[in-house]
């Protein structure tokens, strides 16, 4: 996004647009908000071994936007060490 900011003459007009309705987008923030909700519930409830679920470093990403099939997955979040 930074480098059309940089860009040479010709590519300054570009504008970037959100891809999904606005229906769409409420749809998705839906989905997550459940998604999150049940995550929460889960964290919340005490495991029988007394350990923790794990969720530790993860984030929810909303799939499936183009088809219609929303859903919720766990993905791990993967840090770049840049140096």
């Amino acid at each position: 996004m930074n480098e059309l900011k940089c860009a040479n003459d010709k590519f300054k007009s570009i504008s970037i647009a959100h891809d999904l309705t606005p229906r769409q987008r409420e749809e998705v923030k839906k989905v997550y908000a459940d998604a999150k909700a049940r995550l929460e519930k889960e964290e919340s409830e005490p495991k029988a071994s007394g350990s923790s679920n794990g969720l530790g470093n993860r984030k929810i990403v909303v799939v499936g936007q183009m088809s219609g099939k929303l859903r919720a997955i766990l993905q791990d979040r993967k840090w770049v060490n840049l140096t």
